[in-house]
């Protein structure tokens, strides 16, 4: 889970059409990779995304892959460098094992 805060709507469009690239071009292809959410709050313009894998060992696999180090990393950094309030340091990351009750 990634979240951080954008400064208005049309951020807001370019994350979502970024996220779309991203998920086409890199992680569609990753193994055990199962989706991508995202939430925005429009009074705040905090912004959400949920990456899902199927196991906490599928997610290990590629966040050591070259696919993320040398394709998602930059893209990430790029974009939050030019439109999180904060940057790089506004970011908010965590990593939740998911459980169906």
């Amino acid at each position: 889970l990634s979240r951080f805060r954008l400064h208005s709507e049309e951020e807001a469009a370019q994350a979502d059409e970024q996220l779309r690239l991203w998920k086409l071009e890199v992680v569609d292809t990753v193994p055990g990779f199962l989706g991508i959410t995202r939430r925005v709050c429009t009074s705040e313009w905090d912004y959400e995304i949920e990456v899902r894998f199927e196991s906490m060992e599928s997610l290990e696999a590629w966040m050591s892959s070259d696919s993320f180090q040398l394709e998602t990393l930059p893209r990430l950094a790029a974009f939050i460098s030019k439109t999180a309030k904060g940057g790089l340091r506004g970011v908010h990351r965590q990593t939740f094992v998911v459980e169906e009750l």
